[in-house]
């Protein structure tokens, strides 16, 4: 179900359809959070499997609203033979999860040292910790730019328009 929507969402970056991300983005929030309200404070459950049963029912909703959000879109998609998209599916989807394995592994790298080369290594990766998420929170930023950056230049050929728009979001994040 999750990579089902997770397909949705590309699509709709995929034709520059923000409002929609962000509609369906903040469906599941708020349904996840609903639920989970009404599980802790209405029926005074707060485990794991109620976590997950939330988790899951906000999915299955956020699903329906993307496959509305992206019906229109899949019925207008340019008609190709199932080798050329099994062909296209492999060599874009292999660099994008090579991709994934190097940052996971960029991300993780740090902690793995720390704890075994620095002397009070668990409290050291703790504090890391922290100021890594604070971090993260400051590219939040950027990484929003950057989501609608990807759509407008995924549709772009002209080279110097693409230029153009970097520099434009460049300016925009304050990098």
């Amino acid at each position: 179900l999750q990579s089902l929507f997770t397909f949705h969402m590309h699509l709709l970056l995929g034709q520059e359809r923000i409002a929609a991300y962000n509609a369906v983005q903040l469906t599941y929030a708020g349904l996840l959070a609903g639920l989970l309200a009404v599980f802790y404070l209405g029926l005074g459950e707060a485990d794991l499997w109620c976590y997950a049963t939330c988790a899951g029912l906000a999915m299955a909703g956020a699903f329906l609203v993307s496959l509305i959000a992206v019906a229109k879109a899949l019925f207008r998609a340019p008609k190709a033979s199932a080798g050329e998209m099994f062909s296209a599916i492999l060599r874009y989807g292999g660099w994008s999860q090579a991709g994934n394995v190097f940052q996971t592994l960029a991300y993780r790298a740090p902690y793995a040292v720390l704890e075994r080369v620095v002397t009070g290594g668990t409290a050291l990766v703790g504090i890391f910790s922290i100021h890594t998420y604070a971090s993260e929170a400051i590219w939040n930023v950027g990484k929003s730019l950057s989501l609608v950056q990807y759509s407008k230049l995924a549709n772009l050929d002209e080279a110097q328009l693409r230029t153009r728009i970097t520099l434009v979001f460049l300016k925009i994040s304050g990098a």
